[in-house]
């Protein structure tokens, strides 16, 4: 079934880390995509798929390929009276026993739709034809347009929410084909599929993200901006002075410490209010937006007391827990081992250090720990 499997020798692994700087580059890039190679590696994807070749166009950015790919594709299943395409094209199917070896990648092919209906000519021989033929042109055209309006208009919300069905990221998901190419270019493992993969490899290494419909392809342009910083070995999308990612249509977007963030948090700190930070669910956004607040300021806002600190020998952290009357808040507020400041809110009955740790420990009060490993 398998020509051979592979062998990771020494120098593949050797050659490991010079390999995946080499494509961690192509998923962080901001360079602009080269469209007609891209185009050409798509078409080769569609053919694989036998598929009739598509329209290709660019977009500036995933915001406007998702809008476009929305509309274009509602408009082709009202005009082919056809179920509106989601998944367009399927991706990469890992090959039936590739543990050992790789995964290739495969394509499936979706119906290509109907021809649109042509409406036939009418001939006018005289005034009152025209006339006629134009009051009827108007009332059908009328109707008939709002009415296919209204239905593409239906579709076109509904794609705008599976939008992700048809995407496929690029080049920022060229993680994968860093798993796939390594065994064919490092190790020297061939296999007959990996002609048809070349084509799926070739739209990330020249495009970005892609919407994909069995009439056309979306190509969308690589950010112009994409700020990040490195936590271990992940990079966090992170800016603290702009938007993390901008694309060229001038859509942004905003990150701290990787996470979703507001324009205000990032760029207007200082007017952000102690509702601004309570709004926020997830614990890592609201501790980067505390510490640009910053505590002191906060604490003061909130008219916080502190009834309770001291050192965390476990943890080697310092510790404190504040009572905020006029938030209806406890908080017990923590440095860690990051540097950063966590604020985690706990019951009003809560009165001491200790019983904040047990209430937020996973363990509850069945357990004292005593010392960590």
């Amino acid at each position: 079934m398998y020509d051979r499997l592979y062998v990771t020798t020494d120098a593949a692994r050797a050659a490991l880390t010079d390999w995946n700087r080499q494509w961690e580059g192509l998923v962080l890039s901001t360079k602009p995509i080269d469209f007609w190679k891209a185009s050409d590696a798509v078409r080769g994807m569609y053919a694989a798929a036998k598929l009739d070749e598509p329209l290709v166009v660019r977009c500036l950015s995933p915001i406007q390929g998702a809008i476009v790919w929305a509309w274009a594709s509602a408009y082709w299943s009202v005009m082919t009276k056809a179920k509106a395409a989601t998944d367009a094209a399927t991706y990469a199917a890992t090959h039936d026993a590739t543990y050992d070896a790789t995964y290739a990648a495969t394509y499936a092919a979706t119906g290509a739709a109907t021809r649109a209906a042509t409406r036939d000519e009418t001939s006018r021989s005289s005034d009152q034809k025209i006339c006629m033929w134009n009051a009827a042109r108007d009332v059908v055209f009328t109707k008939l347009g709002q009415h296919i309006f209204r239905k593409a208009a239906k579709i076109a919300e509904t794609n705008v929410r599976s939008w992700y069905d048809a995407y496929n990221g690029g080049n920022e998901w060229a993680s994968w084909c860093c798993f796939l190419s390594f065994p064919r270019d490092i190790c020297g493992w061939k296999h007959s599929t990996h002609a048809n993969y070349a084509h799926y490899e070739n739209a990330a290494i020249h495009g970005g993200g892609r919407f994909m419909h069995p009439k056309f392809c979306l190509l969308c342009d690589r950010p112009l901006v994409r700020k990040t910083r490195i936590v271990g070995t992940t990079h966090q999308l992170h800016c603290d002075d702009g938007p993390s990612i901008e694309w060229r249509c001038g859509t942004r977007t905003w990150h701290l410490s990787g996470v979703p963030a507001t324009e205000k948090a990032v760029m207007r700190p200082h007017e952000m209010t102690p509702s601004d930070i309570h709004s926020v669910q997830d614990e890592e956004l609201r501790s980067a937006m505390l510490e640009r607040y910053p505590w002191p300021r906060y604490l003061g806002d909130v008219g916080a007391k502190c009834i309770d600190e001291g050192a965390n020998e476990i943890e080697g952290t310092y510790e404190a827990l504040f009572d905020a009357p006029a938030v209806g808040q406890r908080r017990m507020v923590a440095t860690c081992a990051t540097g950063h400041i966590v604020s985690l809110g706990v019951p009003q009955n809560v009165n001491t250090l200790t019983e904040a740790r047990r209430y937020l420990s996973p363990f509850g009060n069945k357990t004292r720990i005593v010392a960590r490993t």
